[in-house]
């Protein structure tokens, strides 16, 4: 297993990544002052953000289902949780783009390949995020 996020297992099959980025930032506020530099002051830990992209192969492999159940979480404006696959929990996220690519087109309108990057913003802990994980479980196998 590489990710969880939510109900969605991102591991080698059938829902790959290929890269993974994330970025941090911290908060300072600046205090007006004259004659000389402004002075600044901690403000805590500011907007961190978390991005997935590979390569699907549903017709050999699968992975769509995934990839839908990632577009209704950001549909819904669903908060869950992540979780690295050396355990480290990463936080709450919610999903807020999705792109996707299809090639080599299949007489249904899908990609032999579909190339995909999720992006997501982590939100403060909010506490709902293990109910919306069984919520999201049960989604996965009343779609199957």
């Amino acid at each position: 297993m590489l990710y969880i996020i939510g109900a969605v297992t991102v591991d080698t099959f059938p829902f790959s990544a290929e890269q993974v980025e994330r970025s941090y930032s911290a908060t300072w506020a600046e205090k007006a002052v004259m004659g000389r530099m402004p002075p600044s002051e901690f403000m805590g830990e500011g907007p961190e953000s978390l991005s997935l992209s590979g390569k699907l192969l549903p017709f050999k492999l699968g992975g769509m289902t995934q990839l839908e159940a990632l577009k209704s979480y950001m549909s819904a404006g669903t908060v869950v949780p992540v979780m690295r696959g050396d355990g480290a929990r990463l936080g709450n996220f919610a999903v807020t783009a999705i792109s996707e690519s299809h090639d080599h087109l299949q007489k249904n309108g899908v990609g032999f390949v579909v190339s995909y990057r999720l992006s997501l913003k982590k939100m403060a802990g909010s506490g709902v995020g293990s109910l919306l994980t069984v919520e999201g479980l049960l989604s996965l196998f009343s779609s199957l």
